[in-house]
C-alpha cells in the first residue's frame, strides 16, 4: 500500500473518531434521559430489576459524557488516536445489555400502560443511540450484541417467552436497527471521506502557501541584494564618472598652464628668426620655433580632450558653406602634400546642399585631421577628400565625409584599436611621425558630439578609407521654422530634489516653458502617456529628468517609455551624466552639476531644434529677450501661460532699455492696490493721476490729457466696460485721438480678456501686477526716451491671445485649493516692499483697515440673501490681499466672488466661514512685518 493511501486511511479512520465522539455527547444524553424516565415509570410498574437497570442506564450515561467532555479538553492528533477507539467499548456494550434486560423485563408488562411507555423509551433511545455511535462500526455492534445477548439470557433465566407474534415484532425491530445502523455508517463514511479530502486539500494548499511565502521571502531578499547591488554600482559609476571629470579638469588645467608660458615662447622666437642670425643660428631658432608650434599642437589636442572629457566643449550651430569648408581644408593642406609628392584633390557631390548649419570650426577640425593623417601615412599616391549627401528629412541633411589615400593601409589588429585614447597603429609611430595618439579619438568624440559616426576601411599595402557621417540641420531659408524661441514648450520635470527641482522651474518660467512636476517614475510615465493620449496640442515634448531621483533604474525607467508607441517622438534631457551617456542611453542631451543657466538654456534649444535667424552668435541676446515676458495670472493654473515680446519685431528696443515718458490715468477704488500701481508708475518715471470709479475716470479724461489708462473692471457707479465704451463714443462723436485703455483687473476666468477686449479696451493685465509686466506693458503704448516710437497713435495693436488666457476650471481650482495656500506669500511682500519703499507700513495698515469693512459688506450680502451685493466687495478684497501677498485669502475671496456670481448662497456660506479666520492668520503676519520690519 502506497504512503499517501496510508496517509488518507488514517485520515478517514481521524474523522470518524471525531464524529464519533461528537455524537457521543449527544449519546450520553440520549442516554440519561430515557434512563431517568424509565426509573421514574418503574415507580407505578413496580418491577425490582428495571429500576436497578435504569439507575445503571444513568451511570452509563454520565460516563459517556465523561469520555466526550475527555475528548474535547484533550483533542489527540492522529498519532495519538488509537486508544480513544477503545475507551468507549464498555460503555457502549454496558448501555446495549442494560437496554436489553430492561426490554425483557417489560416484555411481560406489555398489558400495561407504563410498560407500553417504558417500550417506546426503549426503542426511542436504542435507536437514537445506534443513529449517533455508527460512526464507528464496532460501537454499534457491540451495542446490538449486548442488546441481544441481555434479552436472550433474560427470557432464558426467568423462562418466559414471549408469544410469536411478540417475537415477530421484536426481530423486525432489531433488524430496523441494524439496517439503520448500517445506513448511518456508510453516511459517516462518506462525510469522514469527505473532511478528510477537504483537510487533505487544505493541508497541501497550506503547504503551498508555505512554498509560497518561503519563495516570496527569498525573491524580496534576493531584490534587496539586487538593489544593494545597483545601488553600489550607481554609487560607482557615479564615483567613476567624478574621477573622470576631475582628470579632464586636470588636464584642462594643465593644458593650460604649459600653454601660457608656450604663448610667450612662440612670438619671440618669430621675432628672433626676423632678426640678422647667422646659418647655425637660424637653423637652431628654426628647430625651435618647430619644437615649439608642435609642442603647442599637442597641448592643444590634449585640451580639446580634456574639455570634451570634462563634458564642457559646446557645439557652434550657424550657417555653414560645405564647399568652403572642404575647399579651405584642401587649400590649407595642400603644401603638406606637395612637399611629400602627393597629388590631392577633392570631389563634391551634385546633389549636396552648400549651405547648412553646424559647427564649422569642429568639422574643419576632424577633416583636417583625417587628412592630414592621410598626407602623414602615405608615402606616394594621392589623398582624395569627398562630401556627398546620405540621406535627408524635413530638418536635417545626413552628410558623409571620405578621405581615401593610397598608403601603407591599416590591419585589422590595429583598427580594433586605433580610436582609443593614446594609441598609435605601432610604437615607432610617434618616433616617426610625432603626435599623441590623440588625434582620432578626439575626432570620434567631435562626431559623436554630433550625434554623428566615424569609421574606417583599410587593408595592408592597399591605402586606407576614413570617413565619418554628420547630420547637420538644413538652413533656414531652406526649410519653415517650427519653433523660433522656448515659449510654450511643455516639460515634465522628475526630480525628488526640491530646492533643485525649484531652481530649474523658475528658468522654465523665464523662459515662458509650460512644465509639471513628477512625484516619481511612476507618476512621470502616467502623466507622459495620459497627456499623449489627448492629442498633440496636449503631449509633452520634453522629459527632464535629474539621475539622482531614479538611482541606478534610469536605463530601466528610459526603455519602459520606449515600450510606449505613444512617447516615440519625446526628447529627453538628463541632469548629472556625463555626455558619453548620451548615446548609449539613447538621451538627446545630458548635462553635469551644478546646472548652469546658460547651458541649460542652450541644450533646450538644441534639443528642441529652436531656429533663430540671429544665428548662435546672438545667443545671449535671444537669452535676455527670452526673460521679457508678459505673465499671465498664475496662481490658479498648474501651467505657467507666459509670451514673449518680440522686441524686435514691434521696432522696440528691450524694456529695460526704454526711458518711457507719458501722463497715466489709474482708475482703482481699492485704495491698496491704487497706492501700489501709482508707486510703480511712479518708479517708473511717470506722472499720474488717480479716479475712484469710472465717472471720476471721465471727468479726469474731460479736464486732463493722458497718454494711457489703467482701468480696473469692477467699481461702484460706473464700471470699467461702461467707462471705456463712453471713451470710445466720446473719441467717435468728437473726432479725439484714441486713447489707449488697459484692463488692470483681477478678473482672470476664460472669457474675461474678451469681454475687455469687447468693451474697447486694448489690453490687458491680470492682478496683481509684477513691475516687470507692468513695464512691459506700458513699452507697448506709451512713448520712448529713443528711436523707437510707437506707432500710429489711432492703432490698435492686437495683443497675445493667450495673455490671461486660461480655463475657467483653474480659477476654481485654484479657489477650490486654498486650504493648501500660504497665509502670506513672503516673496510678494518683499517685492511690495522694495516697490513701495517708505510707504510700506502705510500700505499695510490701509489694507488692514479697510480690509474688515469689505467683510462686514459681505456679511451683510449673506445676511439679506442677496449675492449681489458680496461680488463687488469680494472682488475688491481678492485683488487687495494678492497685492499685499495674501494669498489664502484672495483665493477664498476669489471663491466668494464665483459664487455669488452663480447666485449660489450655501457655496458663499460655506466660503465665508473660513474667511475671517483667514483674515486674522493673515493679519497678524502682515502687522508683525509693519512694527518690525521683512527680516
Amino acid at each position: 500500500m502506497s504512503e499517501h493511501t496510508i496517509i488518507r486511511t488514517r485520515m478517514i479512520a481521524m474523522e470518524r473518531v471525531r464524529l464519533f465522539y461528537a455524537g457521543l455527547g449527544f449519546a450520553g444524553v440520549a442516554t440519561l434521559l430515557p434512563g431517568g424516565l424509565v426509573y421514574w415509570l418503574n415507580g407505578s410498574v413496580g418491577s425490582g430489576p428495571i429500576g436497578i437497570l435504569s439507575g445503571g442506564l444513568l451511570l452509563v450515561g454520565v460516563a459517556q459524557l465523561g469520555l466526550w467532555y475527555a475528548w474535547y479538553r484533550h483533542k489527540p492528533e492522529i498519532a495519538e488516536i488509537s486508544p480513544w477507539v477503545y475507551f468507549p467499548l464498555p460503555a457502549s456494550l454496558l448501555s446495549g445489555l442494560l437496554w436489553g434486560a430492561i426490554t425483557a423485563c417489560v416484555l411481560s408488562l406489555q398489558q400495561t400502560d407504563a410498560g407500553l411507555l417504558i417500550l417506546l423509551v426503549i426503542g426511542a433511545s436504542t435507536l437514537l443511540s445506534i443513529m449517533l455511535l455508527s460512526a464507528l462500526e464496532l460501537m454499534v455492534l457491540l451495542f446490538i450484541a449486548g442488546f441481544l445477548a441481555a434479552l436472550l439470557w433474560v427470557f432464558n433465566a426467568s423462562r418466559f417467552w414471549p408469544s410469536g407474534a411478540s417475537i415477530t415484532v421484536l426481530l423486525a425491530v432489531v433488524l430496523g436497527l441494524g439496517l439503520v445502523a448500517m445506513a448511518f455508517s456508510v453516511l459517516f463514511g462518506m462525510i469522514a471521506r469527505l473532511r478528510a479530502g477537504k483537510q487533505n486539500v487544505s493541508g497541501k494548499l497550506n503547504q503551498a502557501r508555505r512554498k509560497m511565502d518561503g519563495l516570496h521571502s527569498r525573491l524580496s531578499e534576493q531584490d534587496e541584494r539586487r538593489r544593494d547591488v545597483e545601488q553600489k554600482l550607481y554609487l560607482a559609476k557615479e564615483a567613476a564618472e567624478t574621477a573622470n571629470m576631475v582628470k579632464g579638469e586636470f588636464l584642462a588645467i594643465m593644458s593650460h598652464e604649459i600653454r601660457t608660458p608656450l604663448n610667450g615662447i612662440v612670438p619671440l622666437l618669430e621675432i628672433l628668426r626676423e632678426t640678422t642670425l647667422n646659418r647655425e643660428q637660424r637653423q637652431i631658432v628654426n628647430t625651435a620655433l618647430n619644437s615649439s608650434h608642435h609642442l603647442l599642437s599637442i597641448i592643444n589636442d590634449i585640451l580639446d580632450f580634456s574639455k570634451i572629457e570634462a563634458g564642457k566643449l559646446d557645439l557652434e550651430s550657424i550657417e555653414l558653406n560645405l564647399r568652403e569648408l572642404v575647399e579651405s581644408v584642401v587649400a590649407m593642406m595642400a603644401k603638406s602634400a606637395e612637399r611629400r609628392g602627393l597629388e590631392l584633390d577633392y570631389r563634391i557631390a551634385a546633389d549636396l546642399p552648400m549651405v547648412v548649419r553646424g559647427d564649422p570650426i569642429r568639422l574643419r577640425q576632424v577633416l583636417t585631421n583625417l587628412v592630414s593623417n592621410a598626407i602623414k601615412f602615405t608615402p606616394r599616391g594621392s589623398v582624395v577628400v569627398e562630401a556627398a549627401c546620405r540621406g535627408r528629412d524635413r530638418k536635417h541633411v545626413e552628410v558623409i565625409f571620405t578621405i581615401k589615400d593610397s598608403g601603407v593601409g591599416i590591419s585589422e589588429e590595429v583598427q580594433a584599436r586605433l580610436f582609443h585614447s593614446f594609441n598609435q597603429a605601432d610604437a615607432s609611430t610617434t618616433r616617426k611621425h610625432g603626435g599623441t595618439g590623440l588625434g582620432l579619438v578626439i575626432s570620434r568624440r567631435l562626431v559623436e558630439l554630433m550625434d554623428g559616426k566615424i569609421g574606417v576601411r583599410s587593408a595592408v599595402g592597399k591605402g586606407s578609407v576614413f570617413w565619418f557621417v554628420v547630420p547637420l540641420r538644413k538652413s533656414l531659408r531652406d526649410m519653415p521654422a517650427e519653433r523660433r524661441s522656448l515659449q510654450g514648450l511643455r516639460v515634465l520635470v522628475l526630480d525628488d530634489n526640491d530646492r533643485h527641482a525649484e531652481k530649474i522651474g523658475q528658468y522654465f518660467a523665464e523662459w515662458g516653458i509650460l512644465h509639471q512636476r513628477a512625484d516619481g517614475s511612476m507618476d512621470a510615465l502616467a502623466k507622459l502617456v495620459s497627456t499623449a493620449s489627448l492629442g498633440e496640442s496636449w503631449a509633452y515634448e520634453l522629459l527632464v529628468i535629474d539621475s539622482k531621483a531614479l538611482g541606478g533604474r534610469l536605463q530601466g525607467f528610459l526603455q519602459e517609455i520606449d515600450g510606449e508607441a505613444a512617447l516615440g517622438g519625446l526628447k529627453r534631457l538628463t541632469i548629472g551624466h556625463s555626455p558619453h551617456s548620451t548615446t548609449r542611453l539613447g538621451l538627446d542631451a545630458t548635462l553635469g552639476r551644478p546646472v548652469k543657466k546658460s547651458d541649460l538654456y542652450r541644450a533646450l534649444c538644441r534639443v528642441m531644434d529652436v531656429q533663430s535667424e540671429a544665428g548662435a552668435g546672438r545667443q545671449q541676446g535671444e537669452e535676455k529677450l527670452a526673460n521679457q515676458f508678459l505673465y499671465a495670472d498664475t496662481q490658479a493654473q498648474s501651467w505657467a501661460e507666459t509670451v514673449p515680446v518680440d522686441s524686435t519685431a514691434a521696432g522696440i528696443p528691450p524694456a529695460d532699455e526704454i526711458q518711457l515718458m507719458g501722463h497715466v490715468l489709474i482708475v482703482e477704488d481699492n485704495l491698496v492696490n491704487l497706492n501700489v500701481a501709482k508707486k510703480m508708475l511712479l518708479r517708473l518715471g511717470l506722472t499720474c493721476d488717480v479716479a475712484e470709479d469710472g465717472l471720476a475716470a471721465l471727468s479726469a479724461i474731460d479736464h486732463q490729457q493722458y497718454d494711457l489708462v489703467l482701468m480696473d473692471c469692477q467699481m461702484p457707479r460706473m464700471d470699467g466696460y461702461e467707462a471705456t465704451r463712453a471713451i470710445r463714443l466720446r473719441e467717435v462723436t468728437q473726432g479725439l485721438a484714441h486713447l489707449p485703455v488697459i484692463a488692470m483687473t483681477a478678473n482672470a476666468m476664460q472669457g474675461d480678456r474678451e469681454k475687455c477686449l469687447d468693451a474697447g479696451m486694448d489690453d490687458y493685465l491680470s492682478k496683481p501686477v509684477m513691475p516687470a509686466t507692468l513695464r512691459l506693458m506700458l513699452s507697448r503704448w506709451l512713448p520712448h526716451d529713443g528711436p523707437a516710437v510707437r506707432q500710429a497713435e489711432s492703432r490698435v495693436m492686437e495683443p497675445d491671445q493667450r495673455i490671461g488666457k486660461r480655463p475657467a476650471t483653474a480659477s476654481i481650482h485654484a479657489a477650490d485649493g486654498n486650504q493648501s495656500a500660504v497665509e502670506v506669500d513672503r516673496a510678494v511682500l518683499q517685492e511690495l516692499y522694495e516697490i513701495m519703499d517708505d510707504d510700506f507700513g502705510g500700505l499695510l495698515i490701509g489694507y488692514l483697515d479697510a480690509a474688515p469693512g469689505l467683510i462686514r459688506e459681505i456679511e451683510a450680502g449673506i445676511l439679506d440673501g442677496d449675492a449681489q451685493r458680496v461680488i463687488l466687495p469680494a472682488h475688491s478684497l481678492k485683488s487687495s490681499s494678492a497685492n499685499v501677498g495674501a494669498m489664502k485669502l484672495s483665493a477664498l475671496a476669489c471663491r466668494l466672488e464665483l459664487a455669488a456670481r452663480q447666485g449660489d448662497l450655501a457655496a458663499i456660506t460655506g466660503a465665508f466661514e473660513q474667511l475671517n479666520q483667514s483674515f486674522d492668520a493673515a493679519g497678524s503676519v502682515l502687522r508683525k512685518a509693519c512694527e518690525q520690519g521683512l527680516n
